[in-house]
């Protein structure tokens, strides 16, 4: 019986997570004739293998394969930037089934929503992760954190995961199911349009922000102007400050990724964490001074 390749996971961005994700499908898929596919906006193979770096500091090195649009494609996890989803969808429309399950893995709020009316034909879920992953060149990938992965539909009456849930879990990444994904989702860019942004500003690492008196008292400004709008919009939240300090503390020898974005001449992704933030307060008639002038500092610093 012929393999309909279509049922395999397809990921767009070969970056550290992208990576992550096709190294765990990888090693559930390994038997089958049914690998995941990896997806490089050139449509184009970039490498033939790469290596990871486990947690337990174990080398393994791993075949790729590459989506050269040689299939329709059924299950699509994009782990691009969030500025990069809307045209990473835009390239991939002519390979993909009009009911393709698309998973949108990447920072921030407001472009999930903006794809779903887009592209009505599609099925998405929203995920996000805490899992710590670094490349040590485009080919060498360091499993450096274990972290929690949560996806769920914007649809909130879908308290039960789909069918094909219990049949694609990950064994290398712990993958739940979240009802409320809405929410994980608006605690996560709280935490990030908090510390990310001022990594920039102060040139520093995340523990840095709360060893200074003066990087503290605008982190806690931030966080509070963040929960009155929550506040206002109604979006279930916990106390915001005391999540980002603690944040902070447990990963304060990290660059935040805004910070590796800034150091690498990239574009950011603050517009979809403090700019969504910022666009929420508008649509409330509320004002955001703080979030105000820290983004218009970066403007001038860094591609937001």
């Amino acid at each position: 019986m012929p393999v309909n390749e279509s049922f395999s996971w397809h990921i767009a961005g070969p970056g550290s997570i992208g990576l992550l994700f096709y190294y765990s499908l990888l090693s559930i898929t390994r038997d089958s004739q049914q690998p995941p596919y990896m997806i490089h906006r050139s449509m184009t193979g970039q490498f033939e293998t790469f290596t990871v770096e486990t947690l337990d500091q174990i080398t393994r090195e791993c075949p790729i394969h590459w989506f050269e649009g040689q299939h329709k494609i059924q299950r699509l996890i994009i782990t691009t930037k969030s500025h990069q989803v809307n045209e990473c969808l835009d390239q991939l429309a002519p390979y993909l089934e009009d009911n393709c399950l698309v998973v949108l893995l990447h920072n921030g709020l407001g472009i999930q929503q903006d794809m779903e009316e887009k592209w009505p034909q599609y099925n998405f879920l929203f995920a996000t992760t805490t899992e710590g992953a670094w490349k040590r060149s485009p080919t060498a990938l360091v499993h450096a954190g274990k972290g929690e992965t949560y996806v769920g539909s914007s649809d909130q009456t879908a308290s039960l995961p789909p069918d094909w849930w219990t049949q694609s879990a990950l064994p290398k990444i712990e993958v739940k199911w979240q009802p409320d994904i809405l929410s994980q989702l608006h605690r996560k860019v709280a935490i990030n349009a908090a510390i990310n942004p001022l990594t920039i500003l102060f040139e520093c690492q995340n523990g840095d922000l709360i060893t200074h008196t003066d990087r503290l008292e605008l982190l806690k400004q931030l966080c509070q102007e963040t929960e009155m709008v929550f506040k206002e919009a109604r979006i279930p939240h916990q106390e915001i400050t005391e999540s980002v300090i603690q944040v902070a503390e447990l990963t304060g020898k990290n660059f935040s990724s805004s910070y590796q974005d800034w150091k690498n001449d990239r574009q950011t992704e603050l517009a979809h964490m403090n700019g969504y933030i910022q666009a929420l307060a508008k649509k409330h008639g509320l004002k955001t001074p703080t979030h105000d002038t820290v983004m218009s500092k970066l403007s001038k610093k860094a591609h937001i």
